[in-house]
């Protein structure tokens, strides 16, 4: 029986992605009698044809937690929103061109007195309260929030049997864009695929594969928050490696081819496995 403070170590080390001669036990977080362990193939990555190595287990607080559809709708918003700006600027007043005649006399036309054509009653003049870009969409949703749209994503991604894992990615052997192509309709990864691996360097037959093809992209770790097409669903390609795969702070929180894109685990989010 694991003691709170031994608990939340555990929660905060324990791996999501476990290497295959690791095997949880009951004790660890959660009662596999309540709460099974998942199990995913491990697929190689250096052949057009899919070959099974093995079984890898997965945590099922990440894997197998119940989704909930708001949480990955609000990530999703979040996530299309936050980058945006606004760029209309509407003029005032004072940044016209001055103009010194008035647009009639003072008296004797029955009109009312104007001094300026540049006054915002006029077609030709400023706006009082109008846009005044750039203004930023800007804003971040609560870290539970985020965090809790992730599992449920990858759970959701788990159960439609759109997550594929690999053993290692350094395997690929040709640096053939149509050779990538080929293995990803062949195994039937798609429409779109996502590439994800422990670091932001991939390996050179990676690179320069998907770099001969237009649509198939590696990200910039920098740029996270840019990446992904819109096109369609697909699933998310994994890699088992360490065994510390995915971030700490997920465990510790929890208590085919259109588009081909690669990017670093730590950048994974819910916005990039739905589009």
């Amino acid at each position: 029986m694991l003691t709170l403070r031994q608990l939340r170590s555990f929660c905060s080390n324990a791996p999501l992605i476990l290497p295959r001669e690791f095997k949880l036990r009951h004790s660890d977080i959660f009662n596999e009698q309540i709460t099974p362990i998942k199990e995913s193939w491990l697929y190689n990555f250096d052949t057009t044809l899919p070959v099974k190595l093995g079984l890898v287990q997965l945590h099922p607080r990440i894997f197998s937690a119940f989704p909930n559809p708001q949480m990955i709708a609000t990530n999703v918003s979040w996530q299309q929103k936050y980058r945006t700006i606004d760029w209309l600027k509407m003029k005032t007043k004072a940044e016209f061109r001055t103009l010194n005649k008035k647009p009639w006399p003072q008296k004797g036309t029955g009109r009312a007195r104007h001094g300026s054509r540049r006054t915002a009653q006029f077609t030709t003049g400023g706006w009082v309260n109008g846009p005044r870009g750039p203004k930023t969409g800007f804003f971040m949703v609560p870290f539970y929030t985020r965090v809790h749209g992730l599992i449920s994503t990858l759970s959701v991604k788990f159960a439609q049997n759109d997550i594929k894992i690999v053993d290692t990615l350094t395997s690929f052997p040709s640096d053939d864009p149509k050779f990538l192509t080929d293995m990803m309709s062949t195994r039937g990864w798609g429409p779109s695929t996502l590439i994800v691996d422990t670091t932001d360097i991939f390996p050179k037959n990676i690179a320069l594969s998907a770099h001969g093809v237009e649509y198939i992209n590696i990200n910039d770790p920098k740029f996270l928050t840019d990446m992904m097409s819109t096109r369609g669903w697909g699933p998310s390609t994994l890699i088992v490696d360490t065994t510390d795969i995915f971030p700490k702070n997920i465990a510790l929180s929890a208590h085919g081819v259109e588009y081909i894109n690669c990017m670093p685990l730590y950048g994974l989010n819910v916005f990039s496995m739905l589009n």
